[in-house]
């Protein structure tokens, strides 16, 4: 089997993650992947793939380039053209550009789009996104969409309801572990002890991430804490997050400042998990949020608002926090720093099976490669 995935750029953003996940996870199964970037820009995902022997090709897409890029796209495409080859786009741009160039070259059959969020996009992109929606009734597309919520807002916008398949994202369930000794390293280098009770949250600062709905729950965490409460700490790790503006109120405050450990962006996560009792996703807005079941996978138990596959992926209604309840999700909060022991090892134990069983590596390449013979064999 030829895989030939083409995507914008290879920057690193959810969609290249999973396609990261995806190549390493079956290159040691016959599987010969080879990726195509409209853009130049040099990346290091770019230099690990390259490093690991993945083809990688480059097409200029910017500007009067974008004519040249896409007759080397088509070229491309045809060059690399078997009897078992597929060709998997990744994102709005790339899904139209790979769809167009495989109609000129006459191998539309062969391609499979991916969506990769549920809100619909804006601008020159939002433009792609709705002329792709009337090519899905036209030609004969497999689009994979990463949630259910994608798929029905992409349905809802246009798309061929026909067509899609939900395929969620697969977690790296060795890498992303329980560990006592991750979680004590941790622990030690920030200075929080074996007692501490500390609720993490992982990702960028952006207002639709719901840091500040979740610092304002935290605030009055703090004011409402009882005396049988277990020292707690909120650790925020992200880009972009010291330095946000509507944040600095609650970052600067004296009541909190004891609380709160701010961290930059890390590549580390799978290490920084197991030290969280538990993960918070306060977003407005989510496709499937790959940080929940990598907290699940460390045996970090996920308190989520009802955003995209969130739920889904959680799959406990008493873990769900509103969207606009400051009292009601520091209550929640609270309510479960208050089980014992027993009752959070238990609890440990079994949201790490739910993304074993559901959400890992190997059962999201399954789908892919299921989906690909398919094609492969003329029986889409």
């Amino acid at each position: 089997m030829k895989v030939i995935h083409v995507l914008s750029g290879l920057y690193q953003g959810g969609a290249e993650s999973q396609l990261e996940k995806l190549i390493f996870h079956s290159t040691s199964q016959n599987v010969e992947h080879i990726i195509i970037s409209l853009k130049n820009d040099k990346t290091p995902l770019m230099d690990r793939f390259r490093d690991n022997n993945i083809k990688v090709y480059c097409l200029g897409f910017s500007g009067f380039g974008t004519f040249t890029g896409f007759f080397k796209l088509c070229k491309l495409l045809k060059a690399f053209d078997t009897p078992t080859m597929v060709i998997q786009c990744w994102m709005y741009h790339a899904n139209f550009f790979g769809l167009l160039a495989a109609m000129f070259t006459g191998l539309s059959n062969k391609v499979v789009w991916n969506i990769r969020r549920t809100e619909l996009p804006k601008g020159l992109t939002g433009v792609f996104s709705q002329l792709s929606a009337k090519l899905s009734f036209i030609c004969k597309v497999n689009i994979i969409c990463c949630a259910e919520a994608a798929k029905k807002s992409h349905v809802g916008a246009g798309y061929n309801s026909d067509k899609m398949k939900v395929f969620h994202n697969g977690i790296d369930v060795e890498l992303f572990q329980q560990s006592k000794k991750n979680n004590q390293l941790f622990r030690q280098e920030f200075g929080l002890s074996d007692n501490d009770f500390v609720i993490g949250m992982v990702g960028r600062y952006a207002p639709i991430k719901g840091h500040l709905y979740l610092l304002q729950a935290f605030k009055h965490l703090v004011t409402i804490k009882k005396f049988d409460m277990p020292p707690i700490k909120l650790v925020l790790i992200g880009r972009d997050i010291e330095c946000a503006e509507e944040l600095q109120p609650f970052l600067t405050d004296s009541l909190l400042t004891e609380y709160l450990i701010i961290i930059p962006e890390r590549a580390d996560i799978y290490n920084v998990m197991p030290s969280f009792n538990l993960l918070c996703l306060p977003s407005k807005s989510e496709g499937f949020p790959n940080v929940v079941a990598e907290a699940m996978a460390s045996g970090v138990p996920a308190i989520v608002t009802d955003v995209g596959d969130a739920a889904l992926i959680v799959g406990n209604m008493n873990m769900i926090i509103p969207l606009d309840n400051v009292e009601l999700t520091a209550e929640r909060l609270l309510n479960f720093s208050l089980l014992s022991t027993a009752e959070k090892i238990d609890i440990s134990d079994r949201v790490r099976e739910i993304v074993v069983e559901n959400f890992s590596i190997d059962k999201a390449w399954k789908n892919y490669s299921a989906l690909y013979k398919q094609i492969i064999e003329k029986k889409y």
